[in-house]
């Protein structure tokens, strides 16, 4: 009998986006408002980025960023954490923070309003959420 040669197996890859990861310590980016109503500078505690745990345990966020195109960098603070499905927003103005609400406390806008990206990092600098609107897509 003949013996017909068989290929190699291939190595199969499969892509998964940040948001589907089934970690519980990945976050998710559900919401921005880019553009909060009125004059961008004074209404920066409308101008908000939120995030989502929806894992079934807390997410510790000490020392994590939220980033935009240009570098600009909100720091959690060491003891913060996320609670299981919930959220926390992220406010661009002044104001004082929450469990749930995390204000930036800056006098000028972060989002731009045609257009970004939201890239949050963890206390590694490992890249565990991005989204991005508008232009920025």
């Amino acid at each position: 009998t003949e013996r017909t040669p068989t290929a190699p197996p291939t190595r199969q890859t499969t892509r998964v986006s940040l948001d589907e990861r089934p970690e519980s310590s990945v976050p998710r980016v559900v919401e921005i408002d880019a553009d909060a109503p009125g004059a961008d500078r004074t209404n920066l505690t409308r101008e908000r980025v939120v995030l989502r745990n929806p894992g079934s345990r807390p997410l510790e966020l000490g020392n994590w960023t939220v980033a935009d195109a240009d570098g600009h960098r909100y720091r959690f603070p060491p003891a913060a954490t996320l609670p299981a499905n919930t959220t926390v927003t992220l406010h661009t103005g002044v104001g004082r923070d929450t469990t749930r609400h995390r204000y930036w406390n800056r006098s000028t806008p972060v989002w731009n309003n045609a257009g970004d990206v939201v890239v949050v990092r963890d206390a590694d600098g490992r890249e565990r959420a991005r989204r991005a609107y508008g232009a920025g897509e």
